[in-house]
């Protein structure tokens, strides 16, 4: 899966949604994205390994904000 800026990370769990958009993609010291939620709020970083097992990856090209 490519994981790109701007795409758009969704995780669908049994009680709750999380939308974060990608801001920056890093791979040393290790491989992971810099993310921020969708409509503002505070950035984060998340392995990209964690990004492959629970989001589903929408397309940068469908970002809006970019």
């Amino acid at each position: 899966m490519q994981v790109t800026r701007g795409a758009l990370l969704i995780r669908l769990d049994d009680y709750d949604s999380t939308m974060l958009r990608v801001k920056a993609v890093r791979y040393a010291p290790v491989p992971y994205a810099e993310v921020e939620p969708v409509g503002g709020g505070q950035r984060s970083t998340v392995l990209l390994a964690e990004v492959e097992r629970e989001f589903r990856v929408e397309s940068a090209a469908l970002a809006v904000d970019g």
